[in-house]
């Protein structure tokens, strides 16, 4: 990234550089792509997080409103599906910003392909401790909005992260983009089960 840019332009050109590497939708044409940029755009996975649960969660209200629950729920699969280009569900198949805890996994462990082009290699490269911080808050920060079963839910994500970090560690001695695609998809499904668990709740 050129010397000298404001700080503000070179974060707005690091969203975008999320939002291209993480769904389908398109980016201004200045926005270019480059390695440089991907390193400084990782505390902004939770912000892709939110917008495609955001998108997923509009697509289910809409949904139960002119379909039975079953299909709202398809429906709702299927809308975050098309915006990310199905990047997690393939590396599930191949090997969940949501609440910051891909970043931490990345942090935690190296990078496990020595050779050969990855796309997410530079997202693995030099996780700083502000990366890991916006990420943190900006997973933690909607707990607080709809209650008690979300503390459920993210408690629930995080053993099966720290679970699948473990395995990685075990097996790889790191990740791969398509193990933290796997896990992505592991640690959301952990949430909703956590979410929907059945405990007593203080009402």
């Amino acid at each position: 990234m050129p010397e000298g840019i404001p700080a503000a332009k070179r974060e707005l050109i690091r969203l975008f550089a999320a939002v291209q590497f993480f769904t389908c939708l398109p980016v201004p044409a200045w926005v270019g792509h480059s390695e440089e940029h991907l390193r400084g755009a990782i505390h902004y996975l939770p912000v892709i997080g939110l917008l495609v649960g955001c998108t997923g969660a509009a697509t289910l209200l809409l949904g139960t409103l002119l379909w039975p629950p079953i299909v709202a729920v398809v429906a709702s699969a299927v809308a975050t599906i098309l915006l990310t280009g199905a990047l997690h569900e393939d590396g599930l198949a191949d090997a969940m910003d949501g609440f910051g805890g891909v970043v931490v996994l990345m942090a935690c462990l190296p990078y496990a392909r020595a050779t050969g082009a990855s796309r997410a290699r530079p997202l693995a490269q030099d996780v700083s401790s502000v990366s890991i911080a916006v990420a943190g808050l900006a997973g933690i920060a909607p707990l607080a909005l709809p209650g008690a079963p979300t503390l459920g839910g993210a408690g629930a994500a995080a053993v099966v992260g720290v679970i699948w970090g473990l395995y990685l560690r075990r097996r790889l001695g790191g990740y791969t983009g398509d193990c933290m695609g796997a896990g992505q998809q592991l640690m959301e499904l952990g949430f909703y089960l956590g979410a929907i668990a059945r405990l007593p709740w203080p009402t």
